[in-house]
């Protein structure tokens, strides 16, 4: 979609385009949606407009009670106003309708009505002591305006660490700071402009010459007053236990409220990922794609499957968590029928992977909100020396295994290949007159082939290569005896220029600042967050670092 599109007009062009189409094709062939993103934004939009007459309905109802059905009036007519200025602003700012500007409208709607109600209570206020509207009007201007612009910047400030983070988390919820803030500010000037002339329309104006200076005197009032009364007598009191209740709900928050700042998506999608072996073969991995794929289709709560073998997903969604290429891994999108029976699948594709899959390392996620995390506990080994490294992150392994909240532990090197290596003899490589590099370039053409030349035919150019028959490709018993091409053009076996064994090596190798680094990971157990893992296990594996030749990270 371009830049400022509108993914629902784009969803209803695509299904009258792909309807076309489909009468088009040849008989048997078919073109199904893999995801359908704007069934998911029109979904979203839907649940936000549920949410946002449910607040308004909230919103109201406190008001008309507590305040009487002309003030509540007036109160109800500011939010649709302060909601079309809010869009008009957001439209011209650029911020589009997405989760997270609906989420902040959501977080907004609570807020900007507390200026709105501050005016046209006090302008009540003054009526019923007798002012007339104009007189009530204007002091409500001047006597909230300040103090309401104060308080409101304050509100909007507490959001402005969210809008200035320099991180990819900042960069994706930034519109959660620029609406709120603008939704709030918005709703001040509605409440020192428009207010006051609502309620000058609205509001009833008591007959001339009526005081009710004894609006103070009510029960409530004089209550109120001796709990004010005393807080100013006992300042330093009120002070202390502000701060004492201030510092207990910091202690509680870190002790009692899991920490997370991207909770999961509630789309229907799961993402299923699949490793074998590191030296499994595309045709072995495809093998067991198709084995879950069979098992899937019997499942009544999944609408379809998406697999792509050798590789993961494209991304059709932002934060999705893409993987490099590798003939041992494969990726399947399972769509549900939707988010209440999604739980339901996950825990049954768990447990076939626990009983049906023996070699397959299976991961089944929910799709993220945020920045593409992956897992959820991650710990890094780095250092210079590739054995120290190996050892040090089988020890983090261990120890996270040993964690009761830990899941599908691993690290990103995997395990180390069978390698056939050749010990070339010099003493007689250089008798016969063959380099290891030339030995080197008649072994890859003959195992893996080489490029001899091309084959045109029409507007087409093939290239030839040259390389043994699969039988003898596969023989590794026989490879000693390939034969090799000596300077003197006669021919020796490879088993008189060397020695043929057997050596482990690592399949893959990741660094970081050009240091060989394993990064030990583990997902979190339901309802418990990574962050809480990470702080229990990292004095253990601090200790597990403790080595001059390697380090650890978090």
């Amino acid at each position: 979609m371009k830049d400022g599109g509108d993914v629902l007009k784009l969803g209803s062009n695509l299904d009258t385009l792909m309807a076309d189409i489909q009468h088009k094709l040849p008989v048997g062939v078919q073109i199904h949606a893999v995801s359908d993103q704007p069934k998911v934004v029109h979904n979203s939009v839907s649940e936000f407009m549920h949410s946002l007459v449910e607040a308004v309905i909230i919103v109201l109802a406190v008001s008309f009670f507590s305040l009487g059905l002309r003030t509540g009036v007036v109160v109800a007519l500011s939010i649709p106003l302060v909601l079309a200025m809010t869009f008009l602003a957001m439209y011209f700012f650029k911020i589009d309708l997405q989760r997270i500007s609906l989420g902040s409208l959501i977080i907004a709607l609570g807020l900007l009505v507390d200026d709105a109600i501050i005016a046209v209570e006090m302008m009540a206020l003054k009526l019923e002591q007798g002012w007339n509207k104009f007189q009530a009007a204007t002091f409500a201007y001047t006597s909230t305006a300040f103090p309401m612009l104060t308080g409101t910047l304050i509100t909007a400030a507490t959001f402005l660490p969210v809008g200035m983070a320099k991180s990819n988390a900042g960069e994706y919820v930034f519109s959660l700071f620029a609406v709120v803030s603008i939704a709030l500010i918005l709703s001040w000037i509605v409440a020192v402009v428009f207010t006051p002339f609502l309620g000058f329309k609205l509001l009833p104006e008591h007959p001339p010459g009526s005081q009710h200076d004894d609006v103070y005197h009510k029960p409530f009032y004089l209550k109120f007053r001796r709990i004010v009364e005393w807080c100013l007598d006992h300042r330093k009191t009120v002070i202390a236990i502000t701060l004492g209740t201030f510092l207990l709900s910091l202690l509680a928050f870190k002790l009692f409220v899991q920490q997370q700042f991207f909770p999961a998506s509630n789309r229907p999608e799961l993402m299923v990922d699949m490793w074998l072996p590191q030296s499994a073969s595309y045709q072995a991995t495809e093998r067991e794609v198709k084995k879950l794929e069979g098992l899937l289709r019997r499942d009544r709560h999944v609408s379809s499957v998406t697999s792509y073998v050798g590789s993961g997903s494209p991304r059709f969604y932002l934060p999705l968590d893409q993987q490099q290429q590798h003939l041992n891994y494969a990726q399947l999108m399972v769509m549900t029928q939707d988010e209440h029976v999604r739980e339901e699948v996950k825990t049954r594709l768990e447990k076939l992977f626990n009983s049906d899959f023996p070699l397959v390392r299976g991961r089944v996620t929910r799709l993220e909100n945020g920045p593409p995390v992956g897992y959820a506990v991650q710990f890094r080994v780095l250092g210079e020396d590739h054995d120290k490294v190996r050892q040090i992150a089988a020890q983090v392994e261990n120890i996270m295994r040993a964690h009761p909240a830990t899941r599908h532990v691993n690290n990103d090197w995997g395990e180390q290949v069978k390698a056939l290596r050749i010990q070339i003899d010099q003493d007689k490589a250089r008798a016969l007159g063959v380099s290891s590099q030339q030995l080197s370039r008649q072994l890859q053409m003959l195992i893996s082939g080489a490029w001899i030349t091309d084959y045109r035919e029409g507007d087409r150019t093939i290239g030839v290569e040259a390389r043994l028959n699969p039988q003898e490709q596969q023989n590794v018993a026989g490879l000693g005896n390939l034969m090799i091409q000596t300077a003197s053009g006669r021919y020796v076996p490879v088993s008189q220029l060397g020695k043929i064994d057997y050596q482990p090596e690592e399949s893959i190798i990741w660094r970081r600042n050009r240091l060989p680094t394993i990064t030990v990971r583990a997902d979190a157990a339901d309802g418990v967050q990574g962050s809480d893992i990470a702080a229990q296990l990292q004095p253990e594996d601090a200790g597990a670092g403790e080595n001059p030749a390697a380090g650890l990270s978090h």
